[in-house]
């Protein structure tokens, strides 16, 4: 469909890149924010879907939206599309705005009930709801999201507590936070100080049974409030979704989860990256509900890695596969399913189908494991998610709050590359026919390639 020359979707596109700025606009936000178009659905996917157009950069924390339209039952009873599966839980704050641009507040409103993918509220004061869904961004987190926290009596940190006391007061808290005994309250994170610096502990059975015990950064002080509260932020979020996502098991049951090691193809991706393929037989290296790397620390051949998530039920499902690293806090996207405007997005795992990811055409990048050099164990989580209906998962990924880029992988080398098309034209003698006809020429060119845990040990 045509308007004035040109394709509706390529009318809208450009009209939307006027109006907010290219340099403003992740791909997602494209697709989100078009207007309806008859006939057309248009979707994102990969690993760039969330950076800014045409450029490297990638949006941290994404402001994240969810649609919320008042109930036909009371005037302030509304109904939020999000729930469990989006992190929002009894008690978390909202405030509504009439459309995306979230230009006027309309009103806030207060999750009283949860469910898996809604939740319903109720909202304060008297708000002239659209007609059309309004939008919510939450303000305040709810209930179960606080992160155990243990500090060492010691006058070094006196400004963080009242830091922490001080966001616990606040009506628009963005983080929980609860302090316990060290002994007895079970807490995620123990803080010590050793001179003027802060020791991180880990407090995590896996990580501690595996031999993680210290975040493996000693450069913060103990004086240093802003980033050890940035810090905590960073913990809390990484700690409530590791909670939530040991909680749920009956989809993961109809899911099985492969970790494989890759080979170079000897081919190129669309991007001009290695493109990888199975080797070893394809065996699954997931063992025991976890995958056990050794790292030889006299090679730089680090080996590459991809996984295989199978669906043995006859629904249809929608997944995406995290890494949550315990030693920074980083949490990183191994895939997401794609975008498109209203949610019409099309199922990671068909049923009884399979979804591979860093390897083939899969459009994710093969991954690679490594020690930090004060390191010799480093544990981490593969976390899957998998639901029936489409949740926007990307809010979950953040970068490491200790300013240090790892994400599980080293980042790829740009390519140098050079190549020549080769066409032969063939003369020889022979009878020269005036006639209309046609020949052949042969050319010829060279194409180039949920509950799991992750431990990397070193090689004695």
């Amino acid at each position: 469909m045509e308007r004035e020359g040109r394709g509706a979707f390529t009318s809208a596109l450009l009209t939307l890149l006027k109006r907010d700025g290219i340099d403003k606009l992740t791909y997602t936000d494209v697709i989100t924010r078009l207007p309806d178009l008859p006939l057309q659905n248009p979707q994102c996917e990969g690993v760039n879907q969330h950076r800014i157009l045409f450029g490297s950069k990638v949006h941290n924390r994404r402001l994240t939206l969810y649609r919320i339209q008042k109930t036909s039952k009371k005037q302030n009873e509304c109904f939020l599309q999000a729930g469990n599966a989006h992190g929002v839980t009894k008690g978390a704050m909202f405030t509504v705005y009439r459309d995306k641009m979230i230009t006027a507040p309309l009103g806030t409103a207060t999750v009283l009930d949860a469910g898996p993918f809604t939740s319903s509220c109720l909202a304060t004061g008297s708000i002239s709801w659209p007609r059309q869904p309004a939008y919510a961004v939450q303000t305040c987190v709810g209930a179960e999201h606080d992160l155990r926290l243990s500090i060492e009596p010691n006058g070094a940190f006196r400004s963080l507590i009242d830091r922490i006391r001080e966001e616990m007061l606040s009506k628009t808290r963005q983080q929980s936070f609860r302090i316990v005994n060290v002994e007895r309250g079970h807490p995620e994170i123990v803080l010590r100080t050793e001179g003027d610096l802060v020791q991180f502990e880990i407090k995590d059975s896996t990580c501690c049974n595996h031999g993680l015990t210290h975040m493996p950064f000693y450069d913060v002080r103990a004086d240093d409030t802003d980033s050890l509260f940035s810090i905590l932020c960073g913990a809390a979020d990484f700690y409530w979704y590791l909670r939530q996502s040991k909680k749920n098991k009956s989809l993961t049951r109809k899911v099985q989860v492969e970790c494989l090691e890759l080979g170079r193809s000897g081919r190129l991706t669309d991007d001009l990256e290695d493109m990888f393929i199975p080797q070893g037989g394809g065996k699954n290296l997931i063992n025991h509900n976890k995958v056990i790397v050794t790292i030889d620390r006299d090679t730089n051949n680090l080996q590459s890695y991809g996984f295989k998530i199978n669906n043995k039920s006859t629904d249809p499902l929608y997944a995406a596969l995290f890494y949550f690293d315990a030693s920074d806090l980083s949490i990183v996207p191994y895939y997401l399913p794609p975008t498109a405007a209203k949610d019409q997005v099309d199922f990671s795992l068909p049923a009884n189908r399979s979804l591979t990811i860093g390897f083939g055409d899969s459009g994710w990048p093969a991954r690679t494991y490594y020690l930090r050099e004060n390191q010799s164990v480093d544990v981490g989580f593969l976390i899957l998610y998998v639901s029936t209906k489409y949740v926007d998962y990307s809010g979950i990924v953040q970068n490491t709050p200790f300013h240090r880029h790892r994400a599980g992988f080293f980042p790829s080398k740009s390519k140098e590359l050079w190549d020549a098309l080769v066409i032969p034209i063939i003369q020889r003698k022979g009878t020269v026919h005036r006639s209309s006809g046609a020949g052949a020429v042969e050319c010829s060119t060279q194409a180039r390639a949920h509950d799991e845990a992750f431990r990397v040990s070193c090689k004695p």
